[in-house]
């Protein structure tokens, strides 16, 4: 009977796979690609979105200070990643969720009883937690999105999952470019907004079940069942359960192979945020790495 289910062929996601996918590059993977693109904005001193007065209120004496504040976010989104890596064998894929997203919650809040206080040291530091929060929330998204996908439409949903960060970069420009951000402290600001969207998205979250191969490999066949039907519906059950018990299979008990799609998905990240900035005409990252590339503003 598993082999009709197979041999069939679902292109397109049910509305709750769909729902997910879209809510968890939205906390993850868009947020990364937003919070870039409004210290880009900064760094480079748009007189549209920010102006000189607004960059030194933000605690930001000059712009190599902000890259500084670049290099921090980077270098903590690496950080959680590993964490991320280091995890992912304790924990269940919706509680890392559930966790990454109470990080991301917790360090953009942080930003706003700062913002009138915070020195460069602490700033600094706030940036280096929301890389982190934001670097393990994308590792179990990534793992999310492949496990509770079918074959037929897995490969399109990640390759989402990367253009979100661009969305996400298109959405910090729009923001900037209102004109809102023109005030004092603001820059520290819009870097909280993504703490209410996330507060929402973990609400969501906690009525997600484990995906069903997460069950199947803890023996637990009759909720990998019930787990298959809450993503895919009654008539597609038997494929995702199907699916499912293949993949596992056929997986190897290799960390390299378990975190092959990560590695992929960490490159796409690199590649989609250097292509958003590009197209919003900002620096792309492999720039503000290196100390030798500061702009030289007027």
């Amino acid at each position: 009977m598993q082999k009709i289910y197979c041999s069939a062929e679902l292109k397109l996601p049910s509305r709750r796979v769909s729902v997910g996918v879209v809510l968890v590059c939205l906390a993850g993977s868009a947020q990364f690609g937003y919070q870039d693109a409004i210290s880009m904005i900064a760094w480079n001193g748009n007189a549209d979105a920010f102006t000189e007065d607004v960059v030194k209120q933000s605690h930001f004496d000059d712009h190599s200070s902000i890259n500084i504040h670049l290099l921090m976010f980077y270098v903590g989104s690496a950080i959680g990643f590993l964490c991320f890596a280091f995890s992912a064998r304790l924990l269940q894929i919706h509680c890392g969720l559930l966790i990454g997203l109470t990080m991301i919650v917790f360090s953009s809040s942080l930003f706003i009883p700062f913002s009138c206080m915070a020195a460069f040291g602490i700033s600094s530091f706030l940036r280096l937690f929301a890389g982190i929060s934001i670097g393990f929330f994308i590792g179990y998204q990534t793992i999310f999105i492949n496990e509770i996908s079918l074959d037929a439409y897995r490969g399109s949903l990640l390759i989402f999952s990367g253009i979100s960060v661009s969305l996400g970069a298109v959405v910090g420009v729009t923001v900037a470019h209102l004109g809102v951000l023109k005030c004092a402290n603001c820059l520290y600001f819009a870097l909280s907004i993504p703490a209410l969207t996330s507060i929402l998205i973990f609400i969501y979250m906690m009525r997600l079940k484990e995906p069903p191969i997460i069950l199947l490999m803890c023996g637990l066949d009759e909720k990998a069942e019930q787990s298959a039907q809450y993503y895919h519906g009654d008539e597609n059950t038997g494929k995702a359960l199907c699916e499912a018990s293949a993949r596992l299979r056929a997986q190897k008990h290799s960390a390299m192979r378990c975190f092959a799609p990560v590695w992929l998905r960490a490159i796409a990240v690199t590649m989609s945020v250097n292509i958003s900035a590009a197209l919003c005409q900002q620096s792309p990252i492999i720039r503000t790495l290196l100390p030798i590339q500061f702009h030289q503003v007027a």
